[in-house]
């Protein structure tokens, strides 16, 4: 039905009302109208801003979100540009290629040193690489992010390639894992561990590294420094111990400890370009096999660098190493120690003791082509036997510039210069190149001294010898005198001992034979005899003793061997030429042992020695020796203590010089001091007993020679005319002729 005018103008007022209420109403307000409520301008226009706001949040959290931002939104979470970036970008180091693998897209792997991607959508099985690089599915890493590459697994994914031609390229992982660095592990021994286990070394920074004494290496262990930095300070008492064979140290310094390092019995370990300096007592200590301890340095030692000690330390080799400053030797072979190379060690200062000091006991080592300069003792010194001592030089050194002590040793071609320096400062003694003296439980025997130059250049001479042999030096044992470590040995009759103890000598004298045996306070070992050392002691002869053919046995100071086998009777052999028998075995005379402890039976054959303060060598010793010497040969006599001597000379000898009986010497000077030029020691033990050896020479008559220019010096002279009578006869020269002693005929020179 059709609104009358009044209706219409109501609405129309209401509708006014209404549209007043949108267009005036608040911000929070909305209108009612007959079709629902509707929004006042003003809250349609904030309600507008408020969803832009809205919507300009989002896009800006979108926008400037980091790589972790999730933005809510309506329609759900939506990731940040950052985000959506980063998962754009990422792989999935998976680590080495293995076949079997599952991969998928992005997915990375390690293969031949190079890292390689999954490029196919979705997942696959990888059992052929090579495979699957030819087909695409895998193709070689162009990039990683820097989250990636920071990692753990980063170093996987950058190359390495060395320099030069045909370098092996390898990840910065494999490069780096080629060593361990102890910066990198708890403990000193958990960085080993894991050398052992990676077949790597174990690197140690330039500083100082503090490893408590006891801690034990394990076998295998690789340990390098950095030559001359880095610094290992043994904390406490005891050492650095090998709990395995083969461990390797190089280029470390070590100080502090008892010792430095002990081989704690394991084998063929290295220490190289080392230095040790510090210790209480030796630096290296080794009793094991096989060792190379080679271009080290030994300063400080409270004893000696390195000790090679007891009869399982053998083959081990000490090359190039230097030492000064230690309390004792700086290489000591000790306690049996045999068969080790000594190469090429120096020392030029300081040093308390020798270079190399070999005991009695220890035998078969070799010293080669070292030098011992400004010891404050001798250079070398060898009490062992059997050792090789070659090609050394020994200059300036206090004592001797070489000491052998012991017996069977090899000392040729080396090089003793100007030693005996203490004579500069000290009442002077006989200070050799070479002495070959009884002492330190050696007896000087024996040994073979060859081709060596022993002078002395100076101004001032301090070296008084050449070379020399004398007489017992061990000191003769007497109640309650000091007994240390530089009165370790002693004699007592034909015995010799040693002692470990330390203190005042009781009052009971040693004399037993074998063995170990106190004289009330100190206890004495048997180390040798006048009859047996170490490097010799047959058995002793007794009677109703089974022995083999060849077999030698002692009896008294004489030696012999068995003819053949059987049981020996009841007299002892005492015969000193050929053979006898005992009643039951025949003994062949082999050698006759002196009745003393003085050196003996040493061969000292073409040496140099010029330039000593008083000569060129000296035996001081009535014991024989086997010498040949600028005017000297002297020969022993099928070993007799017996010797001769063949002396040439440009003198008369008697009254000038001293030979035993049997002696001959031969005049050089003859042309200018007419005389018989051969003359025989006849007898006595001094200078006089010389007599003129006048020799005879046959021929026919007409050939009888013409003496004259000898005139009066050669009478007696015979020459034997073998043509006059039926048998010949003799004739004498009388000074100006010659004389038939029988007849009277004389005869002029032709």
């Amino acid at each position: 039905m059709a609104l009358s005018t009044i209706e219409k103008i109501n609405r129309l007022s209401t509708d006014s009302d209404l549209l007043h209420d949108v267009v005036h109403g608040g911000p929070g307000e909305s209108v009612q109208t007959e079709g629902g409520a509707v929004p006042t301008i003003a809250k349609a226009v904030a309600d507008a801003e408020a969803r832009m706001q809205a919507e300009i949040d989002i896009l800006h959290e979108v926008t400037q979100g980091d790589a972790t931002t999730v933005v809510q939104t309506a329609s759900g979470p939506v990731d940040s540009m950052a985000k959506a970036i980063t998962s754009l970008r990422a792989f999935n180091f998976r680590g080495d290629w293995a076949a079997g693998m599952q991969l998928n897209v992005k997915d990375v792997v390690a293969f031949a040193a190079l890292a390689y991607v999954s490029t196919q959508a979705g997942a696959f099985v990888s059992n052929d690489i090579n495979a699957d690089i030819v087909a695409g599915r895998l193709v070689i890493h162009q990039g990683a992010t820097r989250e990636e590459l920071a990692a753990s697994g980063g170093s996987t994914l950058i190359g390495y390639l060395p320099d030069g031609e045909n370098g092996a390229p390898l990840t910065v992982h494999a490069k780096l894992a080629q060593s361990i660095d102890l910066d990198d592990y708890d403990t000193f021994i958990a960085a080993c561990n894991e050398s052992i286990v990676k077949g790597r070394y174990v690197r140690l920074a330039g500083r100082n590294f503090n490893i408590p004494a006891g801690t034990v290496i394990p076998g295998g262990a690789d340990v390098r420094g950095v030559h001359g930095q880095t610094r290992v300070t043994v904390v406490g008492n005891g050492a650095l111990l090998f709990g395995g064979d083969r461990v390797s140290l190089r280029n470390i310094d070590f100080s502090g400890g008892t010792y430095a390092l002990n081989t704690n019995g394991k084998v063929r370990n290295r220490i190289v370009r080392c230095g040790v300096t510090g210790t209480a007592m030796h630096g290296i200590y080794c009793d094991s096999s096989r060792n190379l301890f080679e271009r080290c340095v030994l300063e400080g030692c409270g004893l000696t660098g390195i000790a090679l000690y007891g009869p399982n330390a053998y083959r081990n080799q000490l090359i190039g190493n230097e030492g000064s400053g230690n309390g004792s030797f700086v290489l000591w072979v000790a306690a049996g120690a045999n068969r080790n190379e000594l190469q090429g060690n120096t020392t030029e200062g300081g040093n308390a003791a020798e270079l190399i000091g070999v005991t009695y006991d220890s035998w078969a080592n070799r010293i080669i082509g070292n030098h011992a300069q400004d010891t404050l003792d001798n250079g070398i010194s060898v009490t062992g036997y059997r050792n090789v001592v070659i090609g050394n030089t020994c200059m300036l050194n206090a004592n001797h510039g070489i000491g052998i002590y012991g017996e069977r040793n090899t000392v040729v071609g080396n090089t003793c210069l100007n030693n005996g320096q203490a004579n500069l400062t000290a009442s002077v003694q006989q200070y050799a190149g070479i002495t070959m003296t009884p002492a330190f439980g050696g007896l000087a025997r024996k040994n073979i001294v060859h081709g060596n130059t022993c002078d002395d250049n100076q101004a001032v001479k301090t070296q008084q010898w050449g070379l020399k042999v004398t007489t017992n030096a061990h000191i003769q044992w007497t109640a309650g005198m000091p007994v240390d470590a530089g009165r370790a040995f002693c004699f007592n009759g034909l015995i010799v001992y040693h002692t470990n103890d330390t203190g005042i000598a009781g009052n009971a004298p040693p004399v037993h034979r074998e063995g170990t045996v106190s004289d009330g306070a100190i206890s004495w070992t048997v180390v040798a005899s006048n009859r047996w050392t170490l490097s010799d002691h047959p058995a002793y002869w007794t009677s109703g003793d089974n022995v083999r053919a060849g077999a030698f046995q002692r009896y008294g100071n004489n030696v012999y061997q068995a003819a053949g086998a059987g049981v020996t009777g009841a007299t002892p052999p005492t015969h000193l030429l050929g053979t006898a028998s005992d009643g039951g075995v025949s003994w062949i005379f082999v050698e006759q042992y002196p009745n003393n402890l003085d050196g003996w039976d040493n061969e000292i054959g073409s040496n140099q020695a010029n330039g000593n303060a008083l000569g060129p060598w000296s035996v001081q010793t009535s014991n024989p020796q086997r010498i040949k010497h600028t005017g000297m040969l002297r020969n022993s006599v099928d070993g007799r203590l017996l010797t001769t001597d063949i002396i040439p000379l440009a003198r008369n000898p008697e009254g000038a010089v001293t030979a035993s009986p049997g002696a001959i010497a031969q005049r050089l000077d003859t042309s200018t001091t007419p005389g018989i030029a051969l003359f025989s020691k006849q007898s006595g033990t001094g200078n006089i007993g010389w007599l003129p050896v006048a020799l005879r020479h046959q021929g026919l008559l007409a050939n009888r020679p013409d003496l004259s220019p000898l005139g009066k010096g050669v009478r007696g002279y015979k020459y034997y005319a073998t043509d006059l009578t039926d048998f010949g006869r003799e004739l004498t020269w009388h000074g100006t002729g010659w004389i038939d002693p029988v007849t009277g005929q004389t005869y002029t020179p032709v």
